[in-house]
């Protein structure tokens, strides 16, 4: 079976771009994600496993916000101001969450969620909420929110901040950026699956 492989470019804050680009097959986060990787302490990691996350993500639902102007196959969004950007070759993420439903690991797009919150706990707990909804085919209705999670997919993401942010890819921290470009490469990734017809004997 063939999958698809995403590369993220990064830019420095002194301008320098990054000599090779960094592939992932998950995720890569700007911003409150990549802090609470950066921040998950590794022997706790090794005791609970994934749940050690949740415990910096505590530590970390205060920090600052960012500005971001963003680029999909060149077509600009209007400037945003986020607390997460999270571009996706797939959307499913440990504990069985869903982060962006419609993201498939084979399907040649990369699937952007553009994380806002404000009230604190609230907004983060309003948004945890649906995502857990959203694994499960429920879309919020709601209309006045203090937590949104926008989407948006394509083939290449450009994404500037304000000030240099944290920047992980598929769990491993890569320090500081001020632009990243992601893009896919569709099918590039050939694993071996047990055949259909074998499983089901």
């Amino acid at each position: 079976r063939t999958v698809d492989i995403a590369w993220l470019e990064i830019e420095r804050a002194n301008g320098a771009i990054d000599e090779s680009e960094h592939l992932f097959l998950v995720i890569a986060g700007l911003g409150f994600d990549a802090r609470m990787v950066a921040g998950t302490d590794e022997n706790l990691k090794k005791w609970v496993g994934w749940l050690a996350y949740f415990f910096s993500a505590v530590r970390h639902l205060h920090g600052p916000r960012m500005h971001v102007q963003m680029v999909v196959d060149e077509r600009a969004s209007r400037p945003l101001k986020l607390r997460s950007l999270m571009i996706g070759n797939c959307g499913k993420l440990p504990g069985g969450l869903t982060l962006m439903p419609d993201a498939l690991v084979d399907d040649g797009w990369l699937d952007v969620a553009a994380i806002d919150t404000r009230g604190g706990i609230l907004g983060w707990g309003q948004l945890f909420g649906e995502v857990v909804l959203q694994g499960f085919g429920v879309q919020s209705r709601l209309r006045a929110r203090v937590g949104r999670m926008d989407h948006v997919r394509g083939q290449q993401v450009v994404a500037r901040v304000d000030h240099p942010v944290h920047v992980q890819v598929d769990g491993d921290v890569l320090g500081k950026a001020s632009r990243v470009r992601a893009r896919v490469d569709p099918g590039a990734l050939i694993i071996r699956v047990p055949d259909v017809e074998d499983a089901r004997a």
